[in-house]
């Protein structure tokens, strides 16, 4: 611990000179009382008022920091010199709290926002020391009713491109200046609490509790499995009066355990992000009334705010409910197991750095959901928004502004994963349908390795331009047909195997040859031979797999099996325009799987009623 007569030093360039001069920040004391609206309601909807916080000297504001150095018999002037301390040689970070308005952005500002992982961003002004004081309770209705359209946002002042390129916005306004204290240097943290003006009785309450860094399990509650499931590699952050931590992922376990620790009241949430795939969130309910903001602020989602006392015995962040925060943890998770699953069978997973909308509409059941790439295969305008305007569905947007964000967004963080649920409510068997159904796409994205661009820029026209809707692909009457027929039964069938593999028979899937839904059970995996159509056979690859099974209703023509995932998925390549195609290549690359003539004559045979052609490619 330090003692009071330790001299400090804070690193200061001419760029922030500059900053203090341009901002003119003021601030007011802490004595202010916070005062919460209450909830309003209307016969049709429930309207948040929203809640206005005071104006509160936050301890480490820089100019509050000077004062308690001040305070401490310390050299507050200006110098670019290293401070020393008993234990450590260092530099005060400093960093800029500021907002915007998050509907007047150009793409250039859009872009260089998106482009900085250092840039922390909320909704909620969370640089306000009012937010967490002690009779403040920051839950889910007081989160929203924070929200006045702005988008907070703290980054290093030494970030010039953010900070010019923000500057030049008429609604932008720099609010503070904040200064990251060495952890170990409590002394001056006291200090600065009590220049801010915290009295002895509440510093000595947040005293008599040892520091603790933030440790504990993200998990949620998935109903198909009947347990808490942690979730995998999600960042998690961490705010100390809305200076930035340092962020970590969970482990397999959902365990994380962040890198720092400080006096003060810290905020901690989650970030639906990871070297695999970054969710972007889209919310369209409400007609997009915070799709704007939020898709710029990110998959952030806010736990709460913990003091040291609370931290003690760690948090533990639980998505029980159906909420966004839950729906992008399921997608984390499916992305996980997909590397995983994939790495067993010996085949290329899903490209790294994966751009995901994850669309949360009015409603309560699954939405569109596709695997563009549009990011991998350079997409060209035209196909760009054929594609976008296919899977994302704006219902009736009145403002001009988001029709314009909707183009910007395109432009410039194009999806190559998109998922969409109603927000209303959960649907039936909500778990297990979408691990399946995100196994499913990214069994598209693993095919692509194998086609190359060119076949998969025309794979995806094909599905935005012609196909009839919502799992359902039309007739195989339309240019590239055969390509939806070879990728879509493929995807359908890997993702249904990883599914099997994650839930067992406790899991679910749409099912049309069986008209509904039916769980994971070998009996329904050997006869689900269709997807979608008839011309789209999801069954072909069990049958390459499997031996003949009569307890099961093969009826003795299904001789071949014997094959494995791997062989299956490298006789794929930029030549597979149909099926027809790919069996043929399968008896001529793995004969031994095709015992007699006659054997892969009934297989064929048996698989007449999607060749609606009466195409004798097959033979």
């Amino acid at each position: 611990m330090k003692t009071q007569n330790t001299k400090h030093k804070l690193k200061f360039s001419f760029y922030f000179v500059i900053f203090l001069i341009i901002t003119n920040v003021h601030f007011m004391s802490s004595c202010t009382k916070i005062h919460t609206a209450e909830v309003t309601e209307t016969n049709n909807s429930h309207i948040l008022q929203r809640i206005v916080l005071p104006k509160q000297t936050n301890p480490f504001s820089l100019r509050n920091v000077e004062k308690a150095m001040a305070s401490l018999n310390t050299n507050a002037k200006y110098s670019n010199a290293s401070y020393s301390t008993s234990t450590s040689t260092s530099l005060y970070p400093l960093f800029v709290y500021f907002k915007f308005n998050p509907n007047g952005l150009t793409a250039s500002q859009y872009d260089a926002i998106k482009a900085d992982s250092t840039l922390f961003m909320l909704e909620i002004p969370f640089g306000n020391a009012a937010l967490y004081a002690e009779d403040f309770n920051l839950n889910a209705t007081t989160k929203e009713q924070l929200k006045d359209g702005s988008v907070y946002g703290v980054t290093t002042i030494e970030n010039l491109i953010v900070l010019n390129t923000l500057s030049t916005m008429p609604q932008t306004i720099f609010l503070d200046t904040l200064v990251q204290l060495p952890e170990q240097d409590t002394a001056l943290q006291y200090a600065s609490f009590i220049q801010a003006g915290y009295t002895q009785e509440q510093i000595n309450k947040i005293r008599i509790c040892r520091l603790e860094r933030p440790t504990g399990f993200v998990r949620y509650a998935d109903n198909d499995l009947g347990s808490m499931q942690p979730v995998r590699d999600i960042q998690v952050w961490a705010l100390g009066l809305g200076v930035p931590f340092l962020t970590t992922q969970t482990n397999n376990d959902g365990y994380y355990s962040i890198p720092a620790r400080y006096f003060a009241p810290t905020m901690i949430g989650t970030m639906a992000i990871n070297r695999k795939v970054a969710v972007m969130p889209a919310n369209t309910t409400n007609f997009g009334a915070s799709f704007v903001a939020q898709f710029i602020v990110g998959s952030r989602h806010i736990e709460g705010i913990y003091r040291t006392c609370q931290l003690r015995d760690g948090v533990d962040i639980n998505f029980v409910n159906h909420t966004q925060g839950k729906y992008w943890s399921q997608i984390l998770n499916g992305y996980s197991y997909h590397y995983q699953y994939t790495a067993n069978d010996n085949i290329d997973h899903a490209p790294p750095r994966m751009i995901c909308y994850a669309m949360w509409t009015d409603g309560q059941d699954f939405g569109n959901a596709g695997m563009p790439l549009l990011n991998k295969i350079g997409a060209n305008p035209i196909l760009t928004n054929s594609i976008i305007s296919y899977y994302v569905n704006f219902p009736g947007f009145a403002s001009a502004t988001l029709t314009n964000y909707l183009v910007l967004l395109t432009s410039h963080l194009l999806p190559d994963n998109l998922y969409s649920i109603g927000a209303n409510a959960a649907p039936i068997h909500y778990e297990s349908r979408l691990a399946q159904t995100i196994f499913h796409e990214l069994g598209h994205a693993s095919f692509y390795y194998r086609v190359g661009n060119s076949y998969y820029a025309t794979l995806a026209s094909a599905e935005a331009t012609y196909a009839a809707g919502f799992d359902d692909y039309g007739n195989a009457d339309y240019p590239d047909w055969g390509k939806v027929q070879v990728s879509e039964s493929w995807a359908e069938y890997i993702g249904t195997e990883h599914a099997m593999r994650l839930y067992g028979a406790n899991g679910f899937k749409n099912s049309d040859f069986f008209g509904g839904l039916v769980n994971f059970t070998p009996e329904h995996v050997e006869d689900e031979m269709h997807f979608a159509n008839t011309w789209i056979p999801s069954g072909i690859y069990n049958d390459y797999v499997d031996v003949f099974n009569l307890s099961i209703g093969e009826n003795g023509w299904d001789n071949v099996g014997g094959s494995n995932i791997h062989d299956m998925y490298i006789n794929f390549n930029s030549g597979t325009n149909d099926l027809c195609i790919y069996m043929n290549s399968m008896q001529s690359n793995y004969p031994a799987i095709f015992p007699t003539a006659l054997s892969y004559l009934n297989f064929t045979d048996s698989y007449r009623k999607w060749d609606i052609h009466n195409f004798l490619g097959c033979r």
